[in-house]
């Protein structure tokens, strides 16, 4: 169509193609295949004419030229190719537009709202897969190296030992004795631990024989009539 035969509201969709645009703004700067690879919903948020619309708004609301709207455009679509992080979104506008904290926090945080939030989760990914980030190299272990120390003593060794150092009066076992390695009880505590007490019927004994001789038969007293 013959640029004399648009209308008015065509010429201005072109113009604010060529302008606001993130794709319009550097007419075949992206690779046809880098775009076919976007997600869908990320590549048509780049082509909307709704996106070039509201950085032209943004732009023209807080005074900045032409060049610096196209600024705008421009980081919004290295942030949806994964180039820069949507993190970055403020101070990349703040160096590339050369205007004050306040102007940059105010243009990202309607971007962030209207663009970067609906497509946060693909373009999160495009980012991470470029960067890498996230991927945390595999470290190998190193073997493990024995113990220092004294050589683990044997049985005999370990009671001698425990005898050498055990204190009178106080038991030689321990919780280290665990294994097995029990001291034995003294003789005499053994005797005197079974010996039964006076007011307990040892079982262990035999019983003794009944009296051949049984106690006479009481006499029968008869009830009076």
């Amino acid at each position: 169509m013959a640029l004399s035969k648009q209308t008015e509201e065509e010429r201005a969709s072109w113009w604010l193609f060529l302008k606001a645009n993130p794709i319009g703004v550097d007419p075949n700067i992206i690779n046809p295949d880098v775009m076919s690879d976007l997600p869908e919903n990320v590549r048509q948020t780049l082509w909307a004419e709704t996106t070039s619309s509201l950085i032209y708004l943004l732009g023209d609301e807080n005074g900045l030229s032409e060049d610096q709207i196209s600024d705008i455009a421009r980081t919004i679509r290295e942030i949806a190719l994964g180039n820069i992080t949507s993190g970055n979104l403020t101070q990349e506008l703040k160096n590339k537009l050369g205007t004050t904290d306040a102007i940059a926090q105010n243009i990202a945080s309607k971007l962030t709202k209207e663009l970067i939030a609906p497509n946060y989760f693909q373009i999160s990914q495009l980012y991470e897969k470029k960067h890498r980030v996230g991927a945390v190299p595999t470290k190998t272990s190193a073997p493990r190296q024995p113990l220092a120390g004294r050589p683990l003593e044997s049985l005999e060794q370990k009671r001698a030992t425990i005898e050498a150092t055990a204190v009178p009066g106080k038991p030689t076992t321990s919780m280290g004795d665990w294994a097995g390695d029990l001291e034995p009880e003294d003789q005499s505590t053994q005797i005197v631990a079974n010996k039964p007490s006076r007011n307990v019927v040892d079982l262990r004994k035999s019983p003794e024989p009944l009296p051949s001789k049984l106690p006479p038969t009481p006499p029968v007293v008869s009830r009076p009539e």
